[in-house]
């Protein structure tokens, strides 16, 4: 469910999630696991699950660690690999769990194991930012940059990560500035362009496979 964030300002809720990526997503889950709580996702995406790393639509983002172990749900390992098996038919479940599936089928899982859940028609996502958490008595007021408020039992924390600006003595006249996370943008560089990538961890290697995918020989 997503109301419009004034239609919540005088509810209370057992848990007020800030952020809905994959973290948000996950603790959603474990909470929505038993109906009855009553659980709201303040995230200003349309979409829950996405965040930095799951809102890539390219088949060649990967997940860092193979599908038998990144089921959402701790005490079904096979639940991942289960959810891969069961949209394509021809595919071997043992050897499924040995890949590395693509980032985006992750998010989708994640959306879909969320929907599974019990307590999950009580779920309410709430399209704003949060800007400011204060107590009050035993619970906090989440205020959101609309004005609205929420009031909660527990508020979670699960922010993300959030681009970084480059630092002044590594920008330079004429040179073009792409996000790693701009996965778009990054596929679009010329084939024959030079390119430097600042940084050595997973986006460097989201950025030099989506170059390798476009086809760039720069």
């Amino acid at each position: 469910m997503t109301p419009d964030a004034s239609s919540t300002a005088d509810e209370r809720f057992d848990a007020v999630i800030l952020g809905g990526g994959a973290a948000g997503t996950l603790v959603a889950i474990r909470l929505l696991a038993d109906a009855g709580r009553r659980v709201a996702i303040v995230e200003p995406d349309a979409e829950l699950a996405r965040g930095a790393a799951y809102s890539t639509t390219y088949p060649e983002h990967l997940l860092n660690v193979i599908a038998s172990r990144m089921s959402a749900i701790d005490e079904d390992p096979g639940h991942f690999v289960r959810f891969l098996a069961a949209e394509d038919a021809h595919a071997d479940a043992a050897s499924l769990g040995d890949r590395f599936a693509a980032r985006r089928d992750y998010g989708r899982y994640l959306r879909h194991t969320l929907a599974a859940q019990p307590g999950h028609e009580t779920l309410q996502h709430v399209r704003d930012r949060a800007v400011d958490v204060t107590p009050e008595g035993d619970d906090s007021i989440v205020r959101l940059a609309s004005g609205a408020t929420l009031r909660a039992a527990a508020v979670v924390l699960a922010v993300g990560n959030a681009s970084r600006t480059l630092p002044p003595y590594l920008r330079h006249e004429g040179a073009r500035i792409v996000d790693a996370w701009d996965y778009a943008a990054v596929r679009g560089i010329a084939p024959d362009a030079e390119v430097c990538i600042v940084g050595s961890g997973l986006s460097m290697v989201d950025a030099v496979l989506s170059l390798s995918a476009s086809g760039h020989r720069g």
